[in-house]
Parts: structure tokens; sequence; C-alpha cells
């Protein structure tokens, strides 16, 4: 059978304040992007009515968690200053992960820069992992 796997290569990761395309600024030197994380929270309901003394449970909150990525630090990149200084003034920011699928892809979302944590080893690039706390809703589209 012949893979169906698709490369993630050129995968862009998007930072803004609208919704039209001149609004977003591409991030630079972006590296491996996780997330959002999509979690379901359950509340137990386990009562004793419960069917052979088995645990219920009814959902709640739906999560979606953060989303975390490296980039090659370069301080310079206005992107990486707006990060950082996202996080400092917690700023609510608007992102979009524009995938390379066919058809592509775009997952929107809203969110807080909450980590930002540089890297700098002896062998090696600089570095920093970047996490975004998202709120709200999650759009594919």
């Amino acid at each position: 059978m012949t893979t169906l796997a698709e490369s993630a290569h050129g995968t862009l990761l998007q930072i803004g304040d609208g919704d039209t395309p001149e609004e977003f600024a591409t991030i630079a030197e972006v590296l491996d992007i996780t997330g959002p994380e999509e979690t379901l929270d359950t509340i137990d309901v386990t009562s004793h009515d419960s069917a052979d003394h088995r645990e219920e449970h009814i959902p709640s909150i739906q999560r979606n968690g953060n989303v975390s990525f490296d980039v090659n630090l370069t301080p310079s990149a206005p992107t990486h200053q707006a990060l950082r200084d996202d996080l400092a003034d917690r700023v609510l920011r608007n992102f979009k992960i524009v995938e390379t699928t066919t058809p592509a892809k775009t997952v929107s979302f809203a969110g807080f820069v909450v980590g930002y944590v540089p890297r700098r080893p002896v062998a090696g690039v600089r570095q920093a992992t970047i996490t975004i706390k998202v709120t709200g809703a999650v759009q594919v589209t």
C-alpha cells in the first residue's frame, strides 16, 4: 500500500492582530511546531445506582492546551522580539498555522505567549522554545 503521509516542510506559523493576510506576519526561522493540544475534561457522576459498580463520567470542558515551537533564535527578527514583548506585556494575539497539505489547511486561534526559553548550546546554534496558551475556539479551515 502506498503511504498517504504528507511532508510538513514549509508549514508557516503566523502572528497577527486581525483576520486578513496583510495583518499577519510569518514568524522567522520556525522549526518544530506542536499543538494545539485538544483534551476533554470529564466529571465523575458515579452513584449508588451505577450499573455493575462501575464509575460513570459525563463530558465537561474542552481544553485547547498549548502550542509550542522552536525557532533558530534571531534577536534581530521582529517576530522574535514581538513574541518576547507579548509575554512581558500579557498581550492576546491571533495566530495561524498554515499547513502545506493538499488541500491546504489553516489552524487559527488566539493565545498568550506564556513561555520563552532561549538555549545557547556549546556545539550548536542559538534557539528558543516558545509556548502559547490557546484561549477560546480553534478554527480549522
